[in-house]
């Protein structure tokens, strides 16, 4: 992150804590942006809900015909490029932040993970100490032991090995995540005591739902 944590500055008041997660962008991420775009360009992906259906298939097969490219209907790094390279559009940036509170979604942002090709790891901190009068705290944060299948790292694109050890994983791992500053104060304004963030390599998961805080996996899955 560019000043290391979240700016840890908050009014007095007293809030509920919220929770925030930092992790890489997912499959549902760029799912739902690429039915955004072919919805714009003319072409019916159906509604933007992250999920590849039928609708959304033939969406992209219409699209690779007309573009000359082979149809087979499938979404790929190259064809999410030539999307929005086709509706004028930069490519999203490769991480996302989102926030919660009280197993509510508040709002969520782009962020840049710098070195995709290592893994982030897994960290949790915690903001305290909040002082009234400054409005500023503290973030204590624990790393956990990361472990990601050859599956989940070929996925995700994981080709590195993780920092030199785990004491240290942590502030390697802030130093390459990158928060818009507009991003950072409207965090700041939301802390209060109890606050969490999350760090993680596996995207938003089927654990995570609707009443719930963000659930982090710290053991390895099958794909």
């Amino acid at each position: 992150m560019t000043d290391k944590r979240p700016a840890p500055i908050a009014s007095a008041e007293e809030k509920a804590p919220i929770r925030i997660l930092i992790t890489r962008r997912g499959t549902q991420e760029n799912v739902r942006d690429l039915q955004t775009l072919l919805n714009t360009l003319g072409y019916d992906a159906g509604v933007p809900d992250g999920v590849n259906g039928p609708t959304t298939a033939a969406a992209i097969e219409t699209f690779q015909g007309e573009e000359g490219r082979p149809v087979d209907g499938k979404i790929t790094p190259e064809l999410i490029d030539a999307v929005f390279r086709k509706a004028g559009r930069s490519a999203p940036l490769n991480g996302v932040l989102r926030v919660r509170r009280q197993f509510q979604p508040v709002f969520e942002a782009e962020i840049a993970i710098a070195e995709p090709e290592s893994p982030l790891g897994t960290h949790l901190l915690q903001f305290q100490n909040l002082d009234a009068r400054t409005g500023e705290g503290k973030w204590f944060g624990i790393s956990l032991e990361n472990r990601l299948s050859k599956a989940t790292k070929k996925r995700l694109g994981i080709t590195a090995e993780g920092g030199p050890d785990l004491t240290s994983t942590l502030e390697w791992t802030l130093d390459r995540i990158t928060v818009p500053e507009d991003v950072r104060e409207r965090i700041s304004g939301l802390l209060s005591n109890g606050s969490s963030l999350s760090i993680t390599d596996i995207e938003f998961g089927l654990e995570t739902g609707k009443g719930t805080d963000f659930i982090t996996i710290t053991r390895e899955t099958r794909e």
